[in-house]
């Protein structure tokens, strides 16, 4: 009895911390170390189209920075299969975390007033439940607990969801050591441009508010990889096409894979910057 008191106060207390920094004022952030692996799908945009939340759209393909690397008609859809290290909250640094999570995301899209582009994130996946309970609470994102795997050289990382379906990703690195981003020019081409811009949430009355994801290009350390994805019938939806995706890096694409170390800071949800 006693345990399931304690398990009790211990939930309560979780959900009073993030309903305090869902509802504070000031500046807050989460800071994690982020060792991620990125890639990006050109997708039919009829099909993108249909991933994107009420009152989103897609900005014209002409629009977007490596559109002559798309093929036509497409849209590109963004991967980030993470591994988010000692993630702390800067007004409640009592506790850290270490997860994996994988996002699914739609860069350079638009809403009504909000001055784009802005990024949408239909689907994320954590093996945290705490993770799970606080993107949900203070983002409002969609986030499900599922069960994931990651080796340990970082060459395979797998989710499994609670439908059993799976998306599992082999990665196959072009050079043994980490360099500057600044190494790789496709990767500001897409990456970084990507980066800079808020992505879509809500706030805990269900207002639609912006934050961002800031890393550290400065530090960060990356190197080319490719990458073999195999998605699952349903794992992303049951719009999104199944099948194996074969992608080349970053070293020949602005869409290839890439595998980053980074500072990563997550900041709370704000106003949108208007048009």
């Amino acid at each position: 009895i006693m345990k399931g008191i304690m398990a009790t106060l211990v939930f309560c207390t979780i959900m009073f911390l993030l309903i305090f920094v869902a509802l504070v004022k000031s500046e807050s952030y989460t800071h994690c170390v982020d060792h991620t692996h990125w890639v990006i799908l050109p997708i039919d945009r009829d099909i993108v189209s249909g991933l994107v939340g009420k009152g989103v759209s897609l900005l014209p393909q002409e629009d977007i920075p490596f559109n002559s690397y798309l093929p036509p008609n497409t849209h590109p859809v963004y991967f980030e299969l993470g591994h988010e290290q000692n993630c702390t909250q800067n007004l409640v640094p009592i506790f850290s975390t270490t997860f994996l999570e994988f996002k699914m995301e739609i860069p350079y899209t638009e809403k009504g007033k909000y001055k784009p582009p802005l990024m949408f994130k239909p689907l994320v996946y954590a093996n945290d439940e705490l993770d799970v309970i606080a993107s949900s609470v203070v983002y409002k994102l969609n986030t499900y607990l599922a069960n994931m795997t990651i080796n340990s050289d970082n060459t395979y990382y797998q989710v499994i969801n609670k439908q059993n379906q799976s998306l599992t990703a082999q990665f196959y690195p072009q050079q043994e050591n980490f360099s500057s981003v600044n190494k790789f020019p496709l990767f500001n081409t897409s990456y970084y441009d990507i980066n800079q811009y808020p992505w879509l949430c809500k706030d805990i009355v269900g207002l639609t508010k912006c934050a961002y994801n800031n890393y550290n290009f400065t530090t960060a350390q990356a190197r080319p990889v490719k990458v073999s994805l195999s998605i699952e019938n349903g794992v992303l939806g049951q719009s999104f096409p199944p099948g194996l995706y074969n992608v080349d890096s970053v070293l020949k694409t602005p869409l290839g894979g890439v595998e980053i170390i980074s500072d990563l800071y997550i900041t709370s949800s704000s106003n949108c910057p208007k048009s």
